[in-house]
């Protein structure tokens, strides 16, 4: 996946006001929110063409709050992410909503949720 998709991916979060992070969360948790998000990782498995690539974005939503609160997030990111663009560096991608379940955090104050995203690029040679 590239740095631009990714920098794409982290831009409509802050637009749609989820607070969002790559990797792990820096920082105090967003009270107001009663959520985080977190991209923890994604699958991207070999491509035959050199022009378009595919993978799988994991996202995980956590709270300390209650599971309405995961719905919520993942309703508005299912709303967002099913949509194409050109980015920056002159790429395609599309991104879409692929799916999401309440996981186990082994710890009973955290409520957790994976929601996927399927993601294909498009670069010109």
């Amino acid at each position: 996946m590239s740095v631009a998709t990714l920098a794409f991916i982290e831009k409509k979060m802050e637009e749609i006001g989820v607070p969002y992070a790559f990797g792990n969360w820096k920082g105090d948790l967003p009270e107001d929110k009663g959520y985080y998000c977190l991209a923890d990782g994604y699958i991207e498995p070999p491509s035959p063409e050199s022009v378009k690539t595919e993978a799988t974005l994991y996202l995980r939503l956590y709270t300390w709050k209650n599971v309405l609160v995961l719905e919520r997030a993942k309703e508005l990111i299912e709303k967002t992410f099913s949509l194409t663009a050109i980015l920056d560096d002159g790429s395609a991608v599309a991104i879409f909503y692929d799916g999401a379940q309440i996981t186990p955090t082994g710890d009973n104050a955290w409520i957790a949720m994976k929601i996927n995203l399927n993601i294909q690029e498009w670069r010109a040679k």
